[in-house]
């Protein structure tokens, strides 16, 4: 059985201290001079991304293992949390070939997830629809008003 850990990976996005969707995209490489160029492994690898709420990963938010793709995108049900910019979310990930030997743990990035707000879009459409029908009552009563003089 081998026992060489396969290369740390390089991560990519999201980009340090952007900010980012409360389902963010993560994604990373092997190699940080070409982003195209994937970690590899004559076992295989799969990879183990975790988000923590500290710098010292000691509060994960998320963690998920097995991955076999090198990027990773927060489920509906994962979602996270608003953050402000001055206390954003940490990431890192590590590589794991099929012999159990793992990489280091990249270095961590960084981001935060601002409020953001969604609107149903039947209710959208009721707004929009609304607005439509005062500016059109408005201009026939400005209509009338002008007629008289």
């Amino acid at each position: 059985m081998e026992s060489t850990a396969p290369p740390t990976p390089v991560p990519l996005k999201p980009e340090m201290g952007v900010k980012a969707s409360s389902r963010a995209y993560f994604d990373w490489c092997g190699d940080a001079t070409d982003p195209t160029k994937e970690v590899t492994d004559p076992s295989g690898v799969t990879y183990t991304l975790q988000i923590a709420s500290d710098a010292g990963f000691s509060t994960i938010v998320l963690e998920k293992e097995g991955l076999t793709e090198s990027e990773y995108t927060i489920t509906k049900e994962e979602k996270l949390e608003a953050t402000k910019k001055e206390a954003p979310y940490y990431w890192h990930v590590k590589a794991i070939d099929n012999a159990s030997n793992g990489s280091d743990w990249s270095g961590a990035g960084t981001f935060y997830v601002g409020f953001t707000f969604a609107m149903p879009q039947w209710a959208l459409y009721t707004l929009l629809g609304l607005g439509t029908l005062l500016l059109a009552l408005l201009g026939f009563w400005l209509g009338r008003k002008t007629a008289y003089y």
